[in-house]
């Protein structure tokens, strides 16, 4: 696992299928901005301890691999 901590403006590429978490370390708001490129039409792939983590939460994956309020 690494990790790195970046200050204003700064930018980082993380190659497709790699997986990857933000956590704002500051103590003020933060804001990410997300570019997803390319042409493939794909849903978000997540490891089953993280599916198992936000169910526990009470949340769940709906039909379209969306993660929403569980039912």
């Amino acid at each position: 696992m690494e990790e790195v901590v970046l200050g204003p403006m700064d930018c980082i590429s993380v190659p497709a299928k790699v997986m990857r978490s933000f956590k704002n370390v500051g103590d003020t708001y933060g804001y990410l901005l997300v570019i997803i490129g390319g042409t493939e039409n794909s849903t978000v792939s997540r490891p089953q301890d993280v599916i198992d983590a936000a169910a526990a939460a009470g949340l769940a994956l709906d039909k379209d691999g969306k993660m929403v309020a569980a039912e």
